[in-house]
């Protein structure tokens, strides 16, 4: 433990991380069946995560920029709008 060969510093939160195995530490060679099926579960769970995220953010700005007075299917012009025979969903 000299000034030889320094030992690695975890930050604090290293070990309460959700990170299953980092990429360069550990290949998925080393994986058994159950652990590799575990990463891949987990993969494709945070992936449909972050696409739902991003659904829910490209609704947020769809909805901000259909907020106009003139183009909602509601209110006191939905009659100009053609009433209920719309052909496009809003």
């Amino acid at each position: 433990a000299g000034p030889e060969s320094p030992q690695p510093q975890e930050p604090s939160g290293a070990r309460n991380c959700r990170q299953l195995a980092r990429r360069d530490e550990m290949g998925i060679q080393n994986l058994g069946s159950q652990q590799r099926h575990a990463l891949v579960v987990a993969t494709k769970r945070s992936q449909k995560e972050e696409a739902m995220a991003k659904r829910a953010k490209e609704w947020t700005y769809a909805r901000k920029a259909n907020d106009q007075k003139h183009d909602q299917n509601y209110g006191a012009l939905a009659w100009a709008k053609g009433g209920l025979h719309n052909l496009l969903p809003r």
